[in-house]
Parts: structure tokens; sequence; C-alpha cells
């Protein structure tokens, strides 16, 4: 039996007792998770891996590069290296 791999989530956030609280909820789903703290490391993450995220869930604001700015840059269509994603925010 041939089974689909599992989604790659891409979860960005400066504060760790959050990145810990998505972690906790996705993992019973057995979802592959990568963390990044800031936007700058979680740029670096999509560049590094070839292999497009899923999904990415990121924090608004945070120090350097926040989501807005993240977003941006993952959706710009000159971004070669990069996959697009749809974007979708709720307010807190």
């Amino acid at each position: 039996m041939i089974t689909d791999p599992p989604y790659k989530i891409l979860i960005v956030d400066d504060n760790d007792d959050i990145l810990s609280t998505f972690c906790e909820f996705f993992d019973p789903v057995e979802y592959s998770i990568r963390t990044a703290g800031n936007g700058l490391d979680a740029l670096k993450k999509i560049k590094k891996d070839k292999k497009e995220f899923d999904v990415l869930i990121t924090d608004l604001i945070m120090p350097g590069i926040g989501g807005v700015g993240l977003i941006s840059i993952v959706n710009n269509p000159s971004a070669k290296d990069r996959g697009a994603c749809k974007v979708t925010c709720k307010p807190g």
C-alpha cells in the first residue's frame, strides 16, 4: 500500500511557548513539522528545503522580518526557488 507523505508545515513565531503548543497540537496527526523563531530563519529553511511546505503558519509581529514581510517574500512571483502559498488571516 502506498501512502501519501504527511503534510509539511512550517510554523514561525518568536515565542517558544506558542511554537511548542502548535507542535503538540499537530503531533498526533503526524504532520511533518518544522519551526523557526523569526522570519529570517523561516526563509533560510524554505530556501534549504527544496520541497515546498504545504502550510505556513506565522506570527504577524516579530523582530526583523515579520509575518507580513515573510508572506510577501514567499509569494513574490520572481522567487523561483520558493513555491507560492495561499494566505488566510484571522486577527487574534
